[in-house]
Order: C-alpha cells, then structure tokens, then sequence
C-alpha cells in the first residue's frame, strides 16, 4: 500500500495515539486553501477540542525532517512566537486518526475519500498486529504446557523455590498471566493462580494500563471497549454499558475515569 501520509505515535492528552500532522494532510487532501485559514476552519467545522483530538505544536521549516515541540517549549527558545515565526518555525497540529479521517471526508472529493480509505486501511492493519500478539499467547505448545505442570509439580515439593517463582511471577504482566492461566486449565487441568496464590480478580486497571498489556494506546483501547459493547459515550466520559457492568466499576468521584478488570481482555 502507497503511503499517502506518514502516520506515527504523538501523545495526545494522556494517551499515546496513532496521529498525523494537519500540515500534511491539508498538502495530501491538495486543498488550495492558506494553511493557518484551512486549519483553523477545519478545526472549527469538525468541532475537534485541544488535547483531546489534536495538540497544537511547532516544527523548524528549514529542517528536513521535521520535529515537532509544544508552544511552550517553543517560547523556551524565542522571546516571541512572532520571532519564532521569522526565523522559519511553522505552527501545526498533531490530529489523531480520528479526526483527520473526519476531515477528510467533510472535504468532498475524491482525494479526501482516499486519504480517508488510507487510515481505514493503516488502522486495520494496526489492529490485525495487535491481535496476531494476542493470539499468539493461545498458541502455546502443549507439550511445553505439559513439561511446565511436571515442573511446577517438582516446586511444590521445595518452599523456597515455589516462593521464588511465585514473586517472579507476579512481577510479570497480569494479562499475559491470566491467559497462560486459562490455557492451562482448558489444556492441562490445573490452576497456576491456586498454586502460587495470585488473583488479579478484583485489580482494577485503566484503558491506558489495560492497552499497554496488547500493545495499543488508551485511546484505542477505549474504542476497542466500546466495539464490545461494554461502555459508550456520556458528555466526555465513558459510561458502562450492562454488559460492562461485569467487568468495569461505574464513574464516580473516586474514579473519575473508568477501571476494568484483566479478564475483559480475554
């Protein structure tokens, strides 16, 4: 697939994200329109809101790979962003896919329908990797799973070894965990969690902890959330669905946003 426009990871309120710069996307939607007018409008028109779906930056135009810094460490650098703006720094903003798939479509043509189809196409093949590194997990060789039972059987007989490999193991990352323990009692019939003590049953994570576990951002893993059916949008935040209620505690004031349990990942 031709890439129409580079697409890369920018941290965008509290999330890492898949992003793209406005600037080159308003040069592959080829708008004949004044950058600062077409970006400000498009921003408007979209009703996009700062640090939620773009972050406002600035990057040295005489460079030729571009490197974006917030205006704040912009004036760290110049007295003014008038004097920034003389010496070739050019404003942008970082938009997460999101945001620029919407704006392309509000274009109306044909070029905005591509470079639209273009970020469908890069976020599934975004989600086919996440998945493939989630499935990867249930393809565990079983006479490996088999040799595993045998060895844990041995460290039952020795305290100290089974205390050793109980802490290694909690240390580890508890999706990873819970579905090696799934796997094992499908597959061979016993419980890793009953043998070296470990519940994560009543951990709670956020979307950020939780999307770190399969390799995705919080916001993605919002969304993959809300495909499930397990929460949907309420004003800003995110409201459990009934489905959800299984898995998720509702937002309060002790929890402004919403926590999971590992098992909604499996």
């Amino acid at each position: 697939m031709k890439e129409l426009i580079k697409v890369s990871q920018n941290r965008i309120g509290d999330d890492e994200v898949n992003s793209v710069s406005a600037r080159e996307l308003h040069k592959a939607l080829e708008s004949k329109d004044e950058f600062a007018h077409w970006s400000k409008a498009q921003i408007k028109r979209a009703g996009l809101e700062e640090n939620i779906d773009f972050i406002k930056v600035w990057s040295d135009g005489e460079k030729p790979i571009a490197k974006f810094i917030l205006e704040k460490e912009l004036l760290k650098k110049f007295k003014s962003v008038q004097q920034a703006t003389a010496s070739g720094w050019q404003s942008d903003y970082i938009l997460t896919i999101e945001s620029a798939k919407h704006i392309a479509m509000m274009s109306g043509t044909q070029k905005g329908k591509e470079v639209r189809n273009y970020f469908i196409e890069i976020e599934k093949k975004f989600w086919q990797v996440s998945e493939t590194k989630v499935s990867s997990l249930k393809d565990l060789d079983r006479a490996k799973m088999k040799e595993l039972k045998l060895q844990v059987q041995d460290l039952q007989e020795l305290s100290k070894p089974v205390l050793e490999f109980s802490k290694t193991l909690q240390t580890e990352n508890p999706y990873t965990l819970t579905v090696l323990e799934k796997i094992t009692k499908e597959n061979l019939g016993f419980s890793l969690f009953e043998t070296f003590q470990i519940d994560f049953s009543e951990t709670l994570f956020l979307p950020t902890e939780l999307g770190k576990f399969i390799g995705v951002s919080g916001a993605e893993m919002n969304r993959k959330l809300k495909e499930r059916g397990f929460q949907i949008r309420d004003g800003k935040n995110w409201k459990l669905t009934e489905k959800g209620k299984k898995f998720g505690n509702d937002v309060s004031e002790d929890f402004p946003q919403l926590k999971w349990k590992i098992d909604v990942l499996l």
